[in-house]
């Protein structure tokens, strides 16, 4: 007994179909995909700019004589106030460097930084003070936990809401 050839038949037309809406709506998926970056970049400005409650904490543990020196000396003449005023002047320099996000080359730009001269020193966790640490929001919670989650659901929505709309069960 000869073994019988085994055929496959794929009727592509529908996947075609598609791949022609997409292709056609690029501006509309360049559109879609800067409202979910903006508003990802508007989540991250907030989680960044959320200022933590006050510590209680009340004294200082200084890490060498030298601070000591140093705060004992700013105190005496001003530079430190004591107790500290909180400005906001931190959480409000959290901006986008670009006015919006936009389509680059291979995607969508989004910048965000804070110009603020000692930033680092409260929120990126490599040079973060002592004093900050599991206080402060840092920029690299934002790599991962509840905010990465976050901004991988906005954008998860967005590509659920693009292709219905493309696949012509909702309004584009």
């Amino acid at each position: 007994m000869a073994n019988a050839p085994v055929q496959i038949r794929v009727d592509d037309r529908e996947l075609r179909a598609f791949a022609k809406k997409l292709q056609a709506a690029g501006p509309l998926v360049n559109k879609r995909f800067v409202e979910a970056t903006t508003e990802a970049a508007s989540f991250i400005w907030d989680f960044l700019g959320d200022y933590p409650q006050r510590s209680t904490h009340t004294t200082m543990n200084f890490v060498s004589e030298k601070q000591r020196r140093y705060v004992m000396w700013a105190i005496r003449n001003g530079v430190i106030q004591v107790p500290y005023r909180r400005t906001g002047t931190l959480g409000r320099r959290w901006r986008s460097f670009e006015q919006r996000p936009h389509v680059v080359m291979g995607g969508i730009r989004a910048v965000i930084t804070n110009n603020v001269p000692y930033a680092h020193w409260v929120q990126d966790e490599s040079r973060q003070a002592q004093y900050h640490r599991g206080r402060w929001p840092t920029v690299q919670m934002v790599e991962r936990g509840a905010v990465k989650r976050k901004v991988e659901l906005v954008f998860q929505g967005a590509i659920d809401r693009l292709v219905r709309a493309l696949a012509g069960k909702t309004a584009v």
